[in-house]
């Protein structure tokens, strides 16, 4: 699955946001323009719609705060709006590639921003689940229903997952439940049960019971430490669980971590970090404390082993988005922020391959940064064929204060790595510097 569009209205320092998703998308601009909010919003759609979860646009690395504060305000005279919605358009690979929409609308609810109308399309087929009702519209007509008729509330209060999938279900095994339902395109017929297995078929995708979700890098990572107990394997924005997962990795499947400490080094040593990575245990058990040590070497020849705490923060802040992108069992899709902090031009530039590497291999990758390395890297890399990537594989999204709202600009690349369809705004955010330092 890939996340191909966003479009929102009413979020944050947005009045309207539309804009074009790819394997590959880089959102640049200045600061407090609300880059980390975007990515909050496409996580929260994704729960919603995917995961059948409750948004939670408090959960970390963000914290939008309450519903107040995460809709749109258009300054004193025109106070804040009393709802926002926003959608996502998701591409799915396959024999036959299909696009499906999700829309979400977002109200108020005891300070918290609560989704009360879900509606799930694809192709002629769309449902929609409010509070207290539903509706079917395909080609062959549009009919509604109530959810107290299927023992359901598609609010979701009642823990039930995938609401909309039980209503559904229920309609394809029970005529008398579409015998329920209220046509509304004037036939007064309720729908055969061809057209119910129809949308069943069409909308099931949404439905997914093992949906995994992005991984989410916070800013700004976990600090060093010098010694690490074996206390935590969960996943974390700031990656306080990596050192865990190295350590028990090394123990429970050898072959697993030969293979995940060499992609490591790998790109640490193209990228002038390290040359060597291991795991330096106080004792043989698995339960006993551990380091993480790495080595560099200079001049042909191979320095000491060094404890993670003891060289440049940039190894210990890169290592934890560095793990999860490499292991063989990481996220399908990847939100980062600033990956690039800590890093030096050239650690930043290899990124930008990396970062091309991962999204040619079928992950989608959203990255967040302020790095011109990086960027140029995957203009480079995208011009000279290096993956598999082509310039509709990545999308530039740059994010332009106006006076009371942000713009979202969409860029793109030509086959020869050109930035094409940049607004002034943005020739100005990266050129002014560059023309200062090459005019004599």
């Amino acid at each position: 699955m890939t996340i191909t569009k966003i479009i929102a209205e009413n979020f944050r320092c947005f009045r309207k946001i539309e804009a074009r998703l790819a394997p590959l998308t880089l959102l640049v601009g200045e600061n407090s323009t609300g880059k980390t909010s975007f990515l909050a919003l496409m996580r929260a759609l994704l729960d919603s719609g995917y995961g059948s979860r409750t948004p939670d646009f408090r959960e970390p690395p963000y914290d939008l705060g309450t519903f107040r504060e995460i809709a749109h305000s258009r300054g004193a005279r025109g106070g804040s709006a009393d709802r926002f919605s926003g959608s996502i358009e998701t591409r799915w690979s396959g024999e036959e590639p299909r696009t499906r929409d999700y829309h979400a609308m977002f109200v108020e609810q005891a300070s918290f921003a609560v989704p009360t109308v879900h509606r799930y399309a694809t192709g002629d087929m769309v449902f929609t689940e409010r509070e207290s009702d539903f509706t079917i519209e395909t080609a062959s007509g549009k009919w509604s229903g109530t959810t107290s008729d299927f023992g359901v509330r598609l609010s979701r209060t009642d823990g039930l997952r995938f609401p909309a999938l039980h209503v559904i279900m229920q309609l394809t095994v029970d005529g008398r439940r579409r015998k329920q339902l209220v046509s509304e395109n004037g036939t007064g017929s309720p729908p055969s049960k061809a057209v119910i297995d129809a949308a069943l078929q069409a909308l099931r995708p949404f439905f997914i019971f093992g949906f995994e979700r992005p991984y989410c890098s916070a800013p700004v990572r976990t600090r060093p430490l010098r010694n690490y107990d074996p206390l935590k394997l969960t996943a974390d924005p700031e990656g306080e669980h990596v050192p865990t997962y190295l350590a028990e990795l090394s123990l429970r499947d050898p072959e697993q971590w030969a293979q995940l400490r060499d992609r490591l080094v790998s790109f640490g040593s193209r990228a002038g970090l390290f040359d060597e990575l291991r795991v330096a245990r106080q004792s043989g058990s698995g339960g006993s404390a551990f380091q993480i040590q790495i080595k560099k070497h200079a001049f042909g020849k191979k320095g000491p082993w060094r404890n993670l705490i003891d060289v440049g923060y940039g190894v210990s802040q890169a290592l934890p988005f560095l793990t999860e992108m490499h292991r063989h069992d990481g996220a399908p899709m990847f939100f980062l922020q600033q990956p690039e902090v800590h890093l030096h031009p050239q650690a930043q530039a290899e990124l930008g391959s990396l970062l091309c590497q991962v999204s040619a291999s079928g992950r989608q990758v959203i990255v967040e940064t302020h790095s011109d390395h990086l960027m140029d890297r995957v203009r480079m890399d995208v011009r000279d064929e290096t993956t598999k990537l082509t310039p509709k594989d990545v999308s530039l999204l740059f994010f332009e204060r106006g006076d009371l709202e942000v713009n979202i600009h969409s860029i793109g690349f030509d086959p020869v790595g050109a930035v094409v369809g940049a607004p002034e705004g943005y020739r100005q955010f990266f050129m002014d510097e560059l023309d200062r330092s090459i005019t004599v």
